[in-house]
């Protein structure tokens, strides 16, 4: 796992930055922000790359947030399991008062 994060951001990078460049030299500044306006074609076109890179978004803001909460979840099971509960978490400790 840690040879391929290396790799990506080592070696991975390069495509992404040669785009970048490629295209801030075919367009220059007077491409717009929003990608879509510069396109020309049919407006069913425009419409579904709007859907498309809507559903992309959602399904990866699914997909972050399944991850983090499963990790949280996970994090707090083995924080509970594995720790000393009196010493590290005094209010998960219960204790009867008189």
């Amino acid at each position: 796992m840690i040879k391929a994060l290396n790799f990506q951001f080592t070696l991975g990078v390069i495509p992404m930055h040669a785009v970048t460049y490629i295209g801030y030299w075919a367009y220059g500044s007077s491409a717009s922000s929003y990608l879509l306006n510069n396109v020309s074609g049919p407006i069913w076109l425009k419409g579904m790359a709007n859907i498309a890179a809507f559903l992309q978004a959602i399904i990866a803001l699914h997909v972050i947030i399944t991850l983090l909460q499963s990790y949280s979840l996970y994090t707090a099971i083995f924080m509970l399991l594995y720790s000393n509960k009196k010493k590290a978490y005094p209010y998960l400790v219960f204790t009867p008062t008189q």
